[in-house]
């Protein structure tokens, strides 16, 4: 059991508070692992990967993205991302990375994860900071959208009429019911794509920090991390030889299917990058740190960081 802090730091962007936490292990520190969470989750939720790598030798730190967890002004910000929102959440990851380096020490190997929203998140820092990091994972990745541009022109209009404050059906019908509720629709169960564990699933419904919506205001940032993401602009100057690592289950509907999987990966590596693999878990959904066979991908976490080739 590593020892867990929580602690705050002001954003540079914007002076929000956000609300972080350490995990560190009793004895020596052999490297640092900063973890950026996805949508409608909060940092708590990682403590068990944490204490797991902290129990390696492993300091790990988390913060609560703008919008989610703690890192809100009220209770019924949940889902905003304020001004500056996509923009803002990248360089509050950046803050934290220099903020673990500063605390810790010179340590390496440092090792940015990044799931579900937080896999565009990283991939956006990699642009500027791929080179303060030694090694990648981009874990639960959601393939790109066609209908993006769709999807822009309706939040565009909607801000415009309802507010970015407000929240909207159709684009929670857009994002996650026509895609990733309807997949398993047949298991009766709200948020049944998240893992295939239920008692994980009735947890996070459970949850009042998972199980809301986002506003307009979040949806729109949302669609503008994964515009950046996949980009073709912005990667004039790569870390090449960064070690890189897309992992997913083969049952979450975020990757789509072997195809979109595949596709995002060679799409990281059309910037440039040469050390990019990949890793689909079968019977595994979106949520692979929480699936009962966790510990397989526990393993293959610290194997990566620990593989010196």
């Amino acid at each position: 059991m590593g020892t867990i802090s929580e602690f705050t730091v002001s954003s540079l962007q914007d002076g929000l508070e956000l609300s972080a936490m350490t995990v560190m292990p009793e004895g020596e520190v052999k490297g640092i692992v900063q973890f950026v969470h996805g949508m409608c989750e909060h940092k708590e939720r990682y403590i068990p990967i944490m204490e797991y790598l902290s129990g390696h030798g492993y300091a790990c730190i988390i913060h609560d993205h703008r919008g989610h967890g703690k890192s809100v002004k009220e209770p019924e910000d949940l889902g905003f991302f304020y001004e500056n929102g996509a923009e803002a959440l990248v360089e509050d990851i950046h803050q934290m990375t220099v903020y673990a380096k500063e605390t810790f020490g010179d340590i390496h190997p440092f090792v940015l994860l990044g799931h579900s929203m937080g896999s565009f998140a990283v991939r956006c820092y990699a642009k500027k900071y791929d080179r303060e990091i030694d090694k990648l994972i981009v874990m639960g990745s959601p393939s790109y959208n066609p209908a993006a541009g769709v999807g822009e022109t309706l939040v565009k209009i909607l801000k415009k009429f309802k507010g970015e404050r407000a929240h909207s059906k159709l684009l929670d019908y857009m994002a996650i019911d026509s895609g990733y509720e309807k997949r398993f629709a047949a298991e009766k169960t709200k948020h049944a794509w998240v893992c295939s564990d239920p008692e994980v699933v009735a947890a996070y419904n459970a949850d009042p920090l998972c199980n809301y919506t986002f506003t307009i205001n979040g949806y729109e940032n949302l669609m503008k991390l994964m515009a950046e993401a996949y980009s073709t602009k912005g990667w004039d100057d790569v870390n090449a030889s960064l070690p890189v690592i897309f992992m997913s289950g083969k049952e979450d509907p975020c990757a789509v299917n072997d195809k979109g999987f595949s596709e995002a990966i060679r799409n990281f590596k059309s910037h440039g990058y040469t050390c990019v693999s990949g890793k689909f878990y079968k019977n595994m959904r979106h949520e692979i740190l929480n699936e009962k066979r966790k510990m397989v991908v526990y393993k293959d976490i610290l194997d990566f960081i620990e593989d010196n080739n």
